[in-house]
Formats: structure tokens, C-alpha cells, sequence
């Protein structure tokens, strides 16, 4: 930090920027990821290795990701083409 990092008292002070919107292609990265992150509870569910009990909100949520990450690829496909 240099001399004008710092208040009158010597303290120093931050300037705080707000982070950028994350992109659809972050978003859409991000949900993949997500997605990929339960890939290993659904082959112990095809294993026999998790009742249909124990799986259960993870196929949902697997289910909602999928939704999304088909929402986001169609959002992206419309921005590539120049769609807003």
C-alpha cells in the first residue's frame, strides 16, 4: 500500500467495487458443475449402494439442474445467434 491508501489517522481504507453479473455461460458452467457434483450419488443409487428413500431429493434436484442447464444452453444458443 502506498501513502494514499491510507486516512488522515494512518488507517487504511478500501474501496469496495461491485462484482460483475456473472454471464450465462458462468451460470450455465456452474450448473454443470453442480450437476457433475452428483453424478457419484446417482451411480451408488445404480449401484444398489442408496434406497430410493435416500436418493430421492437428489434425483429432484439433479431433475431442477437439468431443467436449468436446458434453460441456460437455450439462452445461450439465443444470445450466439444474436437474440437478445
Amino acid at each position: 500500500m502506498d501513502e494514499s491508501e491510507f486516512d488522515e489517522d494512518g488507517r487504511p481504507y478500501y474501496t469496495y467495487v461491485d462484482a460483475p453479473e456473472p454471464t450465462v455461460c458462468d451460470k450455465l458452467n456452474e450448473a454443470m458443475a453442480e450437476l457433475a457434483a452428483t453424478d457419484y450419488y446417482a451411480l451408488k443409487f445404480i449401484d444398489g449402494e442408496l434406497t430410493a428413500e435416500e436418493y430421492a431429493t437428489i434425483r429432484e434436484r439433479r431433475a431442477r439442474l437439468r431443467e436449468r442447464v436446458r434453460e441456460l444452453e437455450a439462452e445461450q444458443a439465443a444470445y450466439m445467434d444474436g437474440g437478445d
